[in-house]
């Protein structure tokens, strides 16, 4: 039976929601007030699952695999109770402790409406809806570092004066123009981090489909974004998967018409011409940008706030005590580490004496959520792996899920990406995904034997 490929008013509205889940600095505004477009495609999300699923209260609440992600929304709850009886007098830890309360127990009823509402054409939508924010993504982050090699200013940060403005966001800027001009281009974020996760997607994506025109977009955002993380990951992903990424050699084909050719050399020259003006800018670029990652990886001296996270880490351990075990809820995972006398006077130079996520998602899990949040967290990865890898060459919408899946997996090791709307689309949407198919599996096997 033949799939119906057409997309609905539904289907868009997935769409919409896994594209803008990419996009944070896409909002509407009035009477001083701002709702971001992810948010409006998320709550619309909402009450159309719920509204679809007219037996919500007769079946099933969840399948297994996503009971573990629930699991991990809930341990979030109780340690940031835990953490506002810990903080216990200290009003401005106490509010970080319960901050995003409100958004852990959103992920839940969306969880459970997913399960029970949505299809997997569904699911699928909302993955090509995160690719697609992913490649507008990194098209912006070129355009801005195009605008600004070329014109010396920042696109990103002149249409969005209004944002910057309202939201008072740091050095008045999202793109960050550095004291030696380098440009770091941010997207529709509001960190030049964030393309450290989206740009190795589109790069990893392209490579695998041989769309080297998505390759090439995904690289130039990475010139632009000048992000470490960014070029780490993509080498990591690179040396898990090179054998998937690396094309094959194909016999050449016979017979090719003479007017391919044309067309083939037409767009050689065009390219040439375009790289006589670009390439020096670009190069330029590049230059700035090996100059910064040798500084943070290679020979830097001072101890940025991330070689202390690393080294620090067994210190903060011993200083957090019971907070490894409970948590303190998201968003205060710095406490042990300000609270070492030691490791704060090595940070204090870089970091305000408040609650904060260090730069590295898993230690801000562990002292968020505790050990056992942790080990939920690492356990749905886990699930997503083994499924998408198992299916990469079976399913098509695997390809996209499991680039985004490796990653987040990365990314997690060098900046704090805590709840992050894109990696919890791909949790819920996949969890679930996996557990249809464990039930299509025991259906199937009673079928064959009763």
């Amino acid at each position: 039976m033949k799939e119906n490929k057409k997309i609905g008013l539904s289907g868009l509205l997935f769409l919409a929601m896994g594209t803008f889940s990419t996009m944070p600095v896409l909002e509407v505004s009035a009477a001083g007030r701002s709702v971001t477009f992810f948010s409006l495609t998320f709550f619309a999300a909402l009450v159309f699952l719920w509204v679809r699923n007219k037996n919500f209260l007769r079946t099933p609440i969840l399948t297994k695999p996503l009971r573990y992600f629930v699991l991990w929304m809930v341990i979030g709850i109780v340690a940031g109770c835990a953490g506002w009886l810990y903080f216990n007098g200290d009003s401005v830890w106490q509010s970080a402790a319960t901050s995003y309360l409100p958004k852990l127990v959103l992920y839940i009823a969306f969880a459970i409406l997913w399960e029970q509402g949505a299809s997997e054409k569904d699911g699928r939508l909302v993955l090509k809806g995160l690719l697609l924010g992913a490649v507008l993504n990194c098209v912006w982050a070129v355009l801005d570092g195009l605008c600004y090699y070329v014109a010396h200013f920042s696109l990103n940060n002149v249409i969005f004066s209004a944002y910057i403005e309202r939201h008072d966001i740091r050095f008045g800027q999202l793109s960050l123009i550095l004291g030696n001009g380098l440009l770091r281009a941010a997207g529709f974020n509001m960190d030049p981090a964030n393309i450290g996760f989206l740009g190795p997607i589109v790069i990893a994506y392209g490579l695998h489909k041989r769309r080297y025109g998505l390759t090439l977009i995904g690289l130039l955002s990475l010139v632009f974004s000048a992000s470490t993380t960014a070029a780490v990951v993509t080498l990591a992903i690179f040396a898990l998967e090179w054998k998937n990424l690396i094309p094959k050699r194909k016999p050449s084909r016979k017979g090719m018409q003479m007017w391919m050719y044309l067309v083939i050399l037409l767009g050689i020259a065009v390219a040439a011409a375009a790289a006589v003006r670009l390439l020096p800018l670009v190069i330029r670029a590049a230059g700035l940008f090996a100059e910064r990652f040798n500084g943070v990886y290679v020979k830097g001296n001072e101890a940025s706030p991330r070689k202390v996270y690393y080294a620090g880490f067994f210190k903060a351990l011993l200083t957090a005590g019971v907070i490894a075990f409970t948590g303190s809820g998201l968003g205060t995972s710095s406490f042990p580490y300000i609270e070492n006398a030691e490791l704060f006077h090595e940070l204090e130079p870089n970091i305000d004496n408040g609650p904060f996520d260090p730069e590295m998602t898993y230690i801000a899990y562990l002292f968020d959520c505790g050990i056992l949040g942790l080990v939920l967290y690492v356990y749905c990865l886990f699930l997503l792996y083994r499924y998408y890898k198992k299916n990469l060459h079976t399913l098509g919408h695997a390809v996209e899920a499991y680039y985004i899946l490796l990653a987040t997996v990365f990314s997690a090791l060098f900046y704090h990406y805590i709840l992050f709307s894109p990696q919890v689309l791909l949790i819920v949407v996949g969890l679930a995904e996996i557990g249809h198919s464990c039930t299509r599996g025991k259906l199937l096997s009673e079928v064959r034997s009763g």
